[in-house]
């Protein structure tokens, strides 16, 4: 078969036509012909869905093709192996083709659980205003799976303009907090101020911490006093530890005033977790400010004895701030480590740590024998 299609190309006779398209090279020397119909044909090939995909995307920028619309059309309902072609509708990402759009609206009445939520995803890359209405009516629409919410609400991200009142009513009233927290995704970096304040108001008081952490992650960039004071106030206060851990990297790297100062509040507040307080040392440590230094060589002492008790620093994720200071300031690193070390009252894991690291850095301490260590010889560092 395929020799007959390659000897009659060039020669446009329904005798010469193809029954068969194999490959992407069939379809564009078709197309480079005008035998639009021809190409159709590699629609047809159920064994290729990427060369089904690839000429549905190529036709699909012939918008005043007849034959083209028709084709294509036809084949997005016509798949004998699911309830829609789903490599026909992927060619059609970002062709914002409304009457194409149109014929994969049957689909909708035939798909359900995996295959809806797939197909609400391909639906809205087509990024027409049919398919965005489609999308808006199901964010709307309770009846339908969450994950379809969800999934209907984040494929909205280009059209939020257009259907921002009705992604804040849901927003604000779905029961969901996934689809809570993709709208508050969807929104990210939005500067309206009736977005901000539905963003902010989401951040502060959305019952599920999920949420919350969308939602101040989509405004933290705007740093504005009320941005600020919003991420400042969960950073330390939330009783969610993913929303604490998002405000703690919003301001991560951050030479700001107000962004240290918030940071150093962190550091020297208790902290149960330990992802936290990584994070917090990091936020710190990849400042440029030369604030940054200071702030960890002035609390070794006191986070050290806040949290090295029972346990070497080595065996404890999240108390490794001696590190975290000598990875930015390395020349004050020992005079950083005397400093803590003049304090005192530190557990005797405190002690050995700052042994060890004083050790390391040229000077000599002894190195207590700590409760849990195995015999005298054991080292931790």
């Amino acid at each position: 078969m395929r020799w007959l299609v390659l000897a009659c190309f060039g020669l446009v006779t329904a005798a010469c036509e193809p029954t068969y398209i194999e490959t992407p090279a069939e379809v564009d020397i078709y197309i480079s012909q005008g035998r639009f119909g021809t190409a159709c044909i590699a629609l047809r090939n159920d064994r290729e869905p990427k060369l089904r995909q690839y000429t549905a995307n190529l036709l699909a920028t012939y918008p005043d093709q007849t034959v083209v619309n028709d084709c294509i059309c036809e084949r997005i309902m016509a798949y004998r192996h699911g309830p829609y072609d789903d490599a026909v509708l992927r060619g059609l990402e970002g062709s914002k083709r409304d009457d194409l759009s149109t014929c994969a609206l049957p689909a909708f009445d035939k798909a359900e659980g995996e295959e809806r939520l797939q197909l609400v995803r391909e639906f809205g890359a087509i990024r027409s205003s049919v398919s965005n209405d489609r999308l808006a009516e199901m964010v709307g629409d309770l009846k339908e799976p969450v994950e379809v919410r969800e999934a209907a609400a984040l494929g909205l991200l280009p059209a939020r303009e257009a259907k921002q009142d009705l992604l804040l009513r849901s927003m604000a009233n779905d029961p969901a907090p996934e689809v809570r927290a993709a709208i508050a995704k969807v929104f990210e970096g939005a500067e309206q101020p009736e977005v901000v304040s539905a963003i902010t108001k989401a951040a502060r008081e959305d019952e599920d911490g999920g949420v919350r952490a969308a939602a101040l992650k989509a405004v933290v960039r705007l740093k504005i006093p009320e941005t600020d004071a919003m991420v400042c106030a969960a950073m330390l206060d939330d009783p969610d530890a993913r929303v604490r851990l998002r405000a703690v990297r919003s301001f991560k790297g951050s030479k700001r005033d107000v962004a240290l100062d918030c940071l150093e509040r962190r550091l020297k507040k208790h902290e149960e977790d330990a992802e936290v307080r990584e994070a917090t040392m990091k936020a710190i440590y990849a400042s440029p400010s030369p604030r940054s230094p200071k702030i960890l060589c002035d609390n070794i002492g006191p986070f050290l004895r806040m949290y090295v008790k029972d346990l070497p620093v080595t065996r404890m994720q999240g108390a490794d701030i001696i590190k975290h200071q000598n990875n930015r300031d390395f020349e004050n690193s020992y005079d950083c480590v005397q400093r803590a070390r003049a304090q005192g009252g530190y557990s005797c894991w405190g002690r050995y740590y700052l042994a060890v690291w004083t050790n390391d850095l040229g000077g000599k301490a002894h190195k207590p024998t700590c409760k849990g260590a195995p015999s005298p010889e054991m080292s931790f560092e």
